[in-house]
C-alpha cells in the first residue's frame, strides 16, 4: 500500500525545520524509502533521502519522486542560503527539511510507516476474504484513528461506527442537539435540521474527495468522504474531531477505507440507490424532452430494473428546498420513497425530486395507489404535484412537465394543500399556456367584449350571468341559486343576452369557446 507524503510529514514532525508539499492528502504515491544517489534516475513512486551538500546535484535537473533533505543537526545547522531555497522551491516536488543528520533513524521511522500501512492492507483483504462484511472491514482501520468513525447510508441509516469511546461519548452528550444513535437507526429529524444549517452540507455537487466542515455547526469539526458505487452515491464515511485533532493522514485513511468498502455496499441492508447502470443517465434524458437514440440501449437499462418501456406510469415531483434541504436529505427522500413505494424510481432533476411509479408493476389502480402516496408524502412533510398516467417513458418530460404545472398552480389555489393532481388543474393549465401565446383582449369574442361594453353603459352584469349559466351545464335551477337570482329575472337576461349579442347557444362550438374565455379570464383575474 502507498502512502502520502503528509503521513511521513506527520511521522517526523518533531525534526521538521520546513516543509512544500503539493501533493494532494487523500492521494498516496510513495511506494517506498531510498538514499538519493545523484547517477540513478528517481522513481515518482519512491521518497529518497539526500543532505544538504546534495542539493546542487538534486536541483541541477528535473527529478521524479519526493524527498527528505538532512540539513543536519539543529546545533550545527545554519539557515538556507537564498540560492539554495530558491533552487528546491523551483523543483516543484515535495519536499521535506530536516533537522537532523542520522540518516538510518529517517529511513527506519519511514519503513516502519510503510509497513503499518501494508500490514493495514493485507488485514483488509483478509477480513474481506473470509466475512465480506462491511462493519468487520471498517473496523481494520480502528486502530489508525484517533477519533470515532461512522459510515451513513444515502437514506442516513447508521450502518456502524468504532472508536467512540467513554471520552468522545462524553463530548457528544454535553452538545444541545445530541441525540444517541444505534447501528441500524435513521438519522433524528432534529439533527437534520442542524445539519441543514452547515452550508458544507447544503445542496452541491457530491465531492469526490475528503473534505473537512467548519465547527461552527455543530460544535466539532467533520472529516466526511461521499462513497461512489458505479458513480452512483451510496454512502458518507465520517471521522469527527472530538478528542484528538484531525491529521493529515485520516484523509488517506478515510478515503482508502470508503474506496475498499464500495463493493460491500450493495449486498449490506443500507436502503441505497441501486439504479442500474445508465439508468439515470436516460430518465434524465427523457425528462428533459430528449429521445433516446438507440432503443436497445434504453430498453436494457430498464429491464435491469424490472420495467418495460411501454408500462403505464405516472410521475410527482417535489420541490427541493434549496435553503434547507442538505444532498443527503434528497438522497434519503429518494430512496425512502423507492423503499416504500416498490417498483417506482426516485431521482433529482431540475431542483426537484421525480417519483415515477410504474403502475403495470404495481399491480394496482391509480385511485388505491394515490392514496397510500398521499399518506407516504404526508408522514414525510412533502409537498407534491402529481402528471396523469401515460403509457410509455418517450412522454415522461411532458408528463413531468404536468406534475410540475399542477404543483405550481395548486400552490397558488390551495397554499396549505400537499397533493396537487394534474387532473384538477388540468384546464387552469390550458389557460395558461393559450394566455402565453395570446393576450385576453386576442381571445376575447366580439359578442362578449358588446356584452361588457352594455354592462359597463347600464351598470349591469350580464356577462356573469352568462359565465354562471355556461359553468352551470345550461342548468337554470343551479345557476339562479350560485346568482341568488329570481327565475323570472333570470330569463329576461338570458333573452336580452342572447339579443345584444347574437350568440346561439344552442350551438356546442360556441358555448366552448366562451367557456374556454371565461376561463382564461377567470385565470387572470386570480
Amino acid at each position: 500500500m502507498k502512502i502520502t507524503i503528509q503521513m511521513i510529514r506527520d511521522e517526523l514532525s518533531s525534526d521538521i525545520e520546513e516543509a512544500w508539499i503539493h501533493s494532494s492528502k487523500s492521494t498516496a504515491k510513495v511506494k517506498m524509502i531510498s538514499l538519493f544517489e545523484p547517477n540513478l534516475e528517481t522513481e515518482s513512486n519512491t521518497v529518497y533521502v539526500a543532505r544538504r551538500q546534495d542539493i546542487d546535484i538534486l536541483t541541477a535537473k528535473k527529478r521524479d519522486g519526493a524527498f527528505l533533505i538532512l540539513l543536519g543537526e539543529q546545533k550545527d545547522m545554519q539557515s538556507l542560503f537564498p540560492r539554495e531555497r530558491e533552487a528546491l522551491q523551483k523543483m516543484q516536488n515535495d519536499l521535506i527539511l530536516l533537522r537532523s543528520d542520522n540518516v538510518a533513524s529517517v529511513l527506519q521511522k519511514i519503513q516502519e510507516l510503510l509497513d503499518v500501512y501494508h500490514k493495514w492492507e493485507i488485514e483488509l483483504y483478509k477480513v474481506a476474504a473470509h466475512k465480506n462484511c462491511v462493519q468487520d472491514i471498517a473496523m481494520t482501520a480502528s486502530p489508525l484513528l484517533d477519533n470515532p468513525i461512522f459510515l451513513y447510508s444515502t437514506s442516513l441509516k447508521l450502518i456502524f461506527y468504532s472508536n467512540l469511546t467513554d471520552a468522545a461519548e462524553s463530548f457528544f452528550h454535553e452538545l444541545e442537539d445530541y441525540t444517541i444513535q444505534n447501528e441500524g437507526d435513521y438519522i433524528t429529524e432534529t439533527y437534520m435540521e442542524v445539519l441543514s444549517k452547515s452550508p458544507v452540507q447544503k445542496l452541491a455537487t457530491l465531492k469526490k474527495a475528503p473534505e473537512i466542515s467548519t465547527n461552527e455547526t455543530l460544535g466539532y469539526r467533520i472529516l466526511s468522504y461521499n462513497i461512489f458505487l458505479n458513480d452512483i452515491y451510496v454512502a458518507r464515511a465520517l471521522i469527527c474531531e472530538v478528542e484528538h485533532p484531525l491529521k493529515d493522514r485520516d484523509f488517506f485513511i478515510l478515503k482508502t477505507l470508503g474506496d475498499f468498502l464500495a463493493p460491500y455496499l450493495s449486498s449490506q441492508d443500507m436502503d441505497m440507490n441501486t439504479h442500474p447502470a445508465n439508468f439515470d443517465k436516460y430518465l434524465h434524458q427523457l425528462l428533459a424532452g430528449n429521445p433516446v437514440n438507440d432503443p436497445v440501449l434504453l430498453s436494457s437499462a430498464l429491464e435491469a430494473y424490472g420495467w418495460v418501456e411501454k408500462d403505464s406510469y405516472f410521475c410527482c415531483c417535489i420541490p427541493i428546498d434549496r435553503d434547507r434541504w442538505t444532498v443527503d436529505l434528497i438522497m434519503t427522500v429518494c430512496v425512502f420513497l423507492e423503499k416504500a413505494c416498490p417498483g417506482s424510481a426516485s431521482l433529482t432533476f431540475d431542483n426537484h425530486i421525480v417519483h415515477i411509479i410504474n403502475l403495470t408493476l404495481a399491480q394496482g389502480q391509480k385511485k388505491n395507489i394515490v392514496q397510500r402516496l398521499r399518506k407516504l408524502y404526508h408522514d414525510r412533510k412533502l409537498r407534491v404535484g402529481m402528471s396523469a398516467v401515460f403509457i410509455g417513458l418517450g412522454q415522461l418530460g411532458g408528463r413531468y412537465k404536468q406534475a410540475e404545472a399542477a404543483y405550481n398552480l395548486g400552490v397558488k389555489e390551495d397554499p396549505d394543500g400537499e397533493f396537487y393532481m394534474y387532473e384538477e388543474y388540468n384546464l387552469k393549465d390550458m389557460m395558461q399556456i393559450i394566455r402565453k401565446k395570446y393576450s385576453l383582449e386576442v381571445i376575447c369574442p366580439v359578442e362578449i367584449a358588446k356584452l361588457m361594453e352594455y354592462d359597463r353603459n347600464k351598470n349591469m352584469h350580464l356577462t356573469e350571468t352568462l359565465r354562471t349559466y355556461l359553468e352551470n351545464d345550461r342548468n337554470i335551477a343551479k345557476s339562479i341559486r350560485v346568482l341568488y337570482m329570481q327565475r323570472a329575472t333570470f330569463i329576461y337576461q338570458l333573452n336580452r343576452i342572447t339579443e345584444i349579442t347574437g350568440l346561439d347557444l344552442d350551438d356546442y362550438s360556441c358555448r366552448l369557446y366562451l367557456q374556454l374565455y371565461f376561463m382564461a379570464s377567470g385565470s387572470t383575474e386570480k
